[in-house]
């Protein structure tokens, strides 16, 4: 039986969500403007603030929903790869 008040840290939420965009999750920083540096310390156990993994979510979120454009060309600028299924 799943606890009601868990909460998941923000970087598992992030990764379902870059999983549902198609998009690898280091790279989904890079181009949300966020260092790699940053990813690799929340993978280590750092906890993300807020703002940081907002930033990341926007910019899943507008891949995921076909705002693919505005992404793409902002994704295009750092050069983010497709997540391999």
């Amino acid at each position: 039986m799943s606890d009601p008040f868990h909460l998941d840290p923000y970087l598992d939420q992030l990764q379902g969500m870059a999983d549902v965009a198609g998009l690898r999750l280091k790279d989904a920083f890079v181009a949300a403007g966020v260092p790699t540096s940053t990813y690799y310390r929340a993978r280590c156990g750092t906890d993300l603030k807020a703002d940081t993994a907002r930033k990341v979510a926007t910019l899943l979120k507008t891949v995921a929903t076909g705002g693919k454009h505005a992404a793409r060309q902002r994704a295009a600028t750092h050069a983010v790869t497709p997540a391999l299924s």
